[in-house]
């Protein structure tokens, strides 16, 4: 599983990340590493920071967590078009206009019908928060 996003959704996908991992047991990346970022950024464009990580690391059985609250990032819809190049899965979790470009990318997508990036951010923590516990042996 690979988790991404940009500024808050960053944050977020980082925190899940922790609760895949340590509550489902599922093994989870963030694709958040600052020297290969600046790196990319710098060679490709940041609006390539994701999908050029994604060419080499993702395989058709992988799913990717697509999180932007507008769901317009070109870095993230990127990253969203190489993982269905490979046939892998995509979940957004996206906010704001209903018929934003991520939403149209994924095979399951969680949208909140708010242009309040709090409202949205908060959203998207719980879902991801809950689909960790779903997953969970626990459960």
């Amino acid at each position: 599983m690979y988790l991404i996003g940009n500024g808050g959704s960053a944050a977020i996908v980082s925190h899940a990340k922790t609760d895949f991992m340590n509550v489902a047991g599922i093994k989870a990346i963030t694709l958040l590493e600052p020297a290969i970022i600046t790196c990319l950024s710098n060679d490709y464009g940041y609006e390539n920071v994701f999908s050029r990580q994604l060419e080499v690391l993702a395989n058709p059985d992988d799913i990717l967590i697509a999180v932007s609250s507008s769901g317009q990032s070109k870095n993230i819809t990127n990253a969203a078009q190489i993982m269905k190049q490979k046939g892998a899965s995509v979940i957004t979790l996206t906010g704001f206009k209903e018929n934003n470009p991520l939403r149209k990318m994924g095979d399951l997508n969680y949208w909140l019908n708010s242009s309040n990036y709090t409202l949205v951010e908060i959203a998207h923590l719980f879902v991801l928060h809950h689909m960790a516990d779903c997953l969970s042996n626990k459960s």
